[in-house]
């Protein structure tokens, strides 16, 4: 028979003693049995479907144990944002089955972990989205007064585990002693290797996965029923005067307003102004510029939002000084945000599309969303939905880039050039993965050319993938590869 669990402490009942306990007070203190299993649950659900597979099905099944272990755990569940957070996540996560591309696979589950955090935690602000996430991985030591409660409560319940305990006290004084005596004596090494199997790379590697994915989900559960105050989190108080913010303000105006002009002249001067003034061509001066024009984009958002922070604003008249400052350079930078996406279109009309320029672009043009929903917010009389918002408008830009198949929409353009000006980089379309493969089945390509592109692809055979590793893109691609027989020559083209 089980003994009952001790209560649960809330913060109001243990006043915090320290900064980190007010900041993030442990408000569940009652040993969770339940959690620690739920989280060694899909720490062996992980072990046994990850290892030895591609990234597919199985990988998408850990994903939803682990993310629903943490959405039931979580008193704020039910709330709105939870819902929210929940309906974009499930998109993020089913990119692991929809393409073939572990970069983004990558970055859409770690942008759903952010949804989840911020869903755990409650976090609106921008500061406090930052912290949420910080919050995660932290969890594994602030968690450690817990987890050593719940082992202490699960020894208590019963003989099972002071049975695995004893077993686990054996086992390592088996090694220890066993392997001392059998390297010593010759005949007792002999009879111990046949006794004993030799552990396998696999094993180790099973043995990694079910530590590690335990380890994040029940970090995860711990951050659901613990989370800090994270939207707390403010700066000083503002201290700068106006002219040592307004100054450095005025100066970044005026370099966008002379960058606003040169691009005017290049405008009207055309490319043969281009050449002339700086000795490149159009397309080569936008890809120089790109780089640095997004760099300075994601600079002023800090500035303005340090300007918003920390600058000291006394009267009406200097409150207004600073909105409309910051609104300008705002919209100077959207205009700057507008040029980068030209530039980086005419350098792709001249020398064709890649994965590499058309992430860049969505980047860019998230970023022109942020610049837009924080010039909207120097209007608005408060900010908290400012966070959320440049984490939502995120996670839709990562479902239009990875869910919306990016690479097959690079094949389709390189092939609509190709129509254009019979220009083709044919051992580019070869290193795009399987999602590729329906763009270039369908297009207007010759046959020889397709089976050619299409045979020489990197992406393994779906064949070789078992059900954890089941993954349509694929499939989709073996397919269609088994529609063309493996051409006797073939020479790859480059543009």
């Amino acid at each position: 028979m089980t003994t009952p669990t001790a209560p649960t402490t809330t913060a109001a009942e243990t006043p915090p003693s320290s900064l980190i306990a007010r900041w993030w007070p442990e408000r569940v203190t009652a040993a969770r049995p339940d959690l620690l299993l739920a989280a060694l649950g899909v720490g062996v659900v992980a072990a046994i479907l990850l290892p030895d597979n591609a990234i597919g099905l199985g990988l998408l099944i850990v994903l939803t144990c682990g993310g629903l272990a943490i959405w039931l755990a979580s008193p704020r569940r039910t709330a709105p944002w939870s819902w929210v957070a929940a309906g974009l996540s499930l998109p993020l996560a089913a990119t692991t089955v929809l393409r073939d591309n572990p970069g983004f696979t990558f970055i859409a589950v770690a942008v759903a972990g952010a949804l989840g955090a911020t869903s755990c935690t409650g976090a609106r602000t921008l500061p406090g989205i930052v912290a949420a996430v910080a919050a995660w991985p932290f969890s594994a030591l602030r968690g450690l007064p817990l987890l050593d409660r719940t082992i202490k409560a699960m020894a208590r319940q019963g003989r099972t585990w002071s049975v695995l305990r004893t077993a686990a006290v054996s086992l390592v004084l088996l090694l220890v002693f066993g392997g001392l005596l059998a390297s010593a004596d010759a005949v007792l090494g002999s009879w111990a290797s046949r006794l004993v199997p030799e552990l396998s790379d696999m094993v180790v590697f099973r043995t990694f996965t079910l530590v590690f994915f335990t380890g994040i989900t029940l970090t995860g559960l711990y951050l659901a029923i613990n989370p800090p105050h994270v939207d707390r989190i403010r700066g000083g108080s503002p201290r700068i005067p106006m002219w040592e913010w307004a100054v450095p303000l005025g100066v970044v105006i005026a370099i966008f307003v002379a960058f606003i002009a040169a691009q005017a002249a290049a405008m009207f001067g055309g490319h043969d102004y281009v050449l002339r003034t700086t000795g490149v061509t159009y397309a080569e001066s936008a890809r120089e510029g790109f780089g640095q024009l997004t760099v300075a984009t994601a600079l002023v958002l800090l500035l303005v939002a340090g300007v918003r922070a920390r600058g000291r604003a006394d009267s009406d008249r200097e409150r207004r000084v600073m909105t409309v400052m910051n609104a300008a350079l705002c919209l100077l930078t959207l205009v700057v945000v507008a040029s980068a996406l030209r530039r980086m279109a005419l350098y792709q009309e001249a020398f064709g599309y890649t994965v590499l320029r058309v992430s860049v672009d969505l980047f860019e043009i998230w970023l022109g969303v942020v610049v837009l929903a924080v010039l909207v917010s120097l209007f608005t009389p408060t900010r908290r939905w400012l966070g959320r918002t440049v984490l939502v408008s995120a996670a839709l830009v990562t479902i239009i880039w990875s869910v919306g198949n990016t690479s097959a929409w690079v094949a389709e353009r390189n092939i609509d050039r190709w129509e254009a000006t019979g220009s083709l980089d044919e051992r580019y379309l070869a290193r795009l993965p399987a999602d590729a493969a329906p763009a270039i089945h369908e297009s207007a390509l010759p046959r020889e050319v397709k089976a050619c592109i299409l045979r020489a692809s990197p992406s393994p055979d779906a064949s070789d993938d078992g059900l954890p590793g089941w993954n349509l893109a694929r499939e989709r691609a073996a397919d269609i590869r088994a529609q063309y027989p493996a051409p006797r020559t073939c020479t790859l083209s480059t543009d």
